[in-house]
């Protein structure tokens, strides 16, 4: 009886002991996922059509804002630039003519026709004077006393039409005309900005930092407008795949926070689900473990939290935090 009774107590000493030990294990960490790192690629292209004069970067140099990439020929756009410049001239010149007035030179001129006429009628005046005081007298017939007194008259009309003349001259254009000539002295400045901006287009710099993937076309080649010319590759355009089984999708909503883990890395990298697909996928495009070889998987996307430079293809585990 008591060697049974302490088999009993020997038995139930190993299941607590064996219990406490499983007690004691440490939790295990959250699922992992297969996945891999993807970028939405930068690509730059030629805002207008050309031949490639010179390309200042290659395949994997890193760059930043603002930095020059590649030059397309401009010698058509510097000929449209010095048109404009001169046609900018010329309206400003039409300006400034229709709001002076006349030259001094031509106001000179009708000083001088006004000092004319000024002594004309003087000689007339008395001219007149004297014939018709000799008329009076008997002296001269009535026929000259009458072309005395339209001499007269014409003399004074004369200095009188000068006199209006240089008034005239001296006012700027009618302001119909002005407006019309500012009106034509801002359209020339609109086509010279517009001409500087197509030349500026012939030096194409990068927008944004980051690295040159892949050269798509070279110096001495022609490209149309909107052709890419390179694709760059920034940190803030990467993203992460990864895939998960129908079963366990209920457990992700786009949001969520998930952590990173890839080669390399010392520290996991924070991102958060940004996509889910609405189709089933059969298996992943590329298998890296023999666990990921499931059936009806889904596909999501995530971003990380901060920029991450990891290259393209990378192969990451993904847990949920």
């Amino acid at each position: 009886m008591m060697n049974k009774l302490r088999s009993c107590l020997k038995f139930t000493f190993v299941i607590v002991v064996a219990g406490g030990i499983l007690g004691c294990q440490p939790d295990e960490k959250a699922p992992s996922y297969t996945g891999y790192i993807e970028t939405d690629f930068v690509y730059v292209s030629a805002p207008q059509s050309g031949w490639i004069q010179a390309l200042t970067v290659k395949e994997g140099d890193e760059i930043i804002k603002g930095q020059a990439l590649f030059q397309l020929d401009n010698e058509l756009q510097l000929d449209e630039v010095a048109q404009s410049n001169a046609k900018l001239e010329q309206a400003q010149s039409q300006l400034v003519d229709l709001t002076t007035g006349a030259r001094q030179k031509e106001l000179d001129a009708l000083y001088t026709q006004q000092r004319e006429a000024e002594a004309a009628l003087t000689l007339a005046e008395e001219e007149q004077t004297r014939v018709i005081a000799l008329f009076k007298q008997g002296l001269v017939p009535a026929s000259q006393r009458d072309k005395a007194i339209a001499d007269f008259k014409m003399a004074n009309a004369r200095r009188q039409t000068i006199g209006a003349n240089i008034d005239v001259a001296k006012l700027a254009a009618r302001p119909a005309q002005q407006a019309a000539a500012n009106a034509n002295r801002r359209a020339a400045q609109a086509a010279l900005d517009q001409a500087n901006w197509h030349l500026q287009q012939r030096n194409i710099t990068s927008r944004v930092s980051g690295l040159v993937d892949d050269l798509i076309h070279y110096q001495g080649e022609y490209v149309t407008a909107g052709s890419p010319v390179l694709a760059l590759i920034t940190p803030q355009a990467t993203k992460i795949r990864f895939f998960v089984p129908q079963a366990q999708l209920i457990n992700f909503k786009v949001g969520d926070r998930i952590t990173i883990e890839a080669d390399n890395q010392t520290q996991p990298i924070d991102a958060k689900i940004s996509f889910i697909a609405d189709h089933v996928e059969f298996t992943p495009p590329v298998i890296y473990t023999a666990e990921s070889r499931q059936k009806l998987i889904f596909m999501l996307e995530a971003r990380p939290e901060k920029p991450v430079n990891l290259p393209a293809g990378l192969p990451v585990e993904v847990r949920r935090k």
